[in-house]
């Protein structure tokens, strides 16, 4: 169904759209700590009739720390797997480009008066 054939939109077509999608979040808190963990899936998409996007999976992970009624420490990373983003030609079955966007990571402090 790589095309959208079949789908439950009028006509049995979703123009573009993957197989699949997966987001799953996990949310956990306790005293002044918490965290957040994100985890994303999208199967093969295509773009037109020639180039389609590979299956791509993205983690991400947030924790933070209450450590008085006016300050915060918070620290995050987003694709923590380093999954690269890689498009093909349908056609030929030729990778045509991959986007390594890398991972990324943030720490933050946040005053609240």
């Amino acid at each position: 169904m790589l095309g959208g054939e079949g789908g439950p939109a009028p006509g049995g077509n979703l123009v573009s759209q993957p197989d699949y999608l997966l987001n799953v979040a996990g949310l956990y808190s306790y005293g002044p700590f918490s965290a957040k963990v994100t985890y994303n899936v999208t199967d093969n998409r295509p773009f037109n009739r020639t180039t389609a996007e590979y299956k791509y999976e993205q983690l991400d992970v947030q924790l933070r720390y209450q450590v008085n009624d006016n300050w915060q420490v918070q620290v995050e990373s987003r694709n923590i797997t380093n999954n690269p983003r890689m498009n093909f030609d349908v056609s030929r079955s030729l990778l045509r480009n991959v986007n390594d966007f890398g991972n990324s990571y943030w720490v933050g402090v946040a005053y609240r008066h």
